[in-house]
């Protein structure tokens, strides 16, 4: 039975630079890939909100850079958002304001990089977000970058895709 697979990625796009800039680090996005007879779909939270997007169509401007197992089936995807609230949830733009606030702080004049979401919403989520709620290592009020999202999953047992699939 076809995996979902967690998608790291660095985008092309200012947005996307500019978040790998600020946080040092190799990723600046991250969702679920799903496999599908018709062709792969992601499952990721975009300012848009969660949505669901053909996989050609995800990588446009982005380069994939991790893929790690994941324990969910692919028929158990829309279930599990759909029972976790999750599915068409909105963009947590407080969160995404405090966090980039936070993170300028840290680049900028070495304030400790930021842990807790002070304007945590439920049913709003950034990337990270959605990846760590769906595979419920998510605490409530955390807050952590897609690359922290992809270590937490190395931590836990998660295995990463060699080499990614493109």
């Amino acid at each position: 039975m076809p995996m979902i697979t967690a998608l790291f990625t660095r985008s092309s796009l200012p947005i996307g630079r500019m978040i790998a800039w600020g946080l040092q680090e190799p990723v600046s996005h991250c969702g679920f890939r799903v496999p599908m007879e018709g062709g792969d779909l992601v499952v990721h939270s975009a300012f848009g909100g969660v949505e669901v997007i053909p996989f050609a169509e995800f990588m446009v401007n982005r380069e994939l850079v991790f893929e790690m197992e994941t324990p969910i089936p692919t028929r158990s995807m829309m279930t599990l958002l759909q029972r976790r609230s999750i599915y068409a949830a909105t963009y947590d733009f407080l969160g995404f304001a405090y966090w980039v606030a936070r993170t300028a702080g840290t680049r900028l004049f070495g304030l400790p990089k930021v842990t807790r979401n002070l304007w945590d919403r439920p049913h709003a989520f950034l990337c990270s977000e959605l990846i760590a709620e769906t595979l419920g290592v998510n605490k409530p009020g955390s807050i952590f970058s897609p690359y922290d999202a992809y270590l937490q999953l190395q931590q836990t047992g998660h295995q990463r895709v060699r080499p990614p699939q493109a």
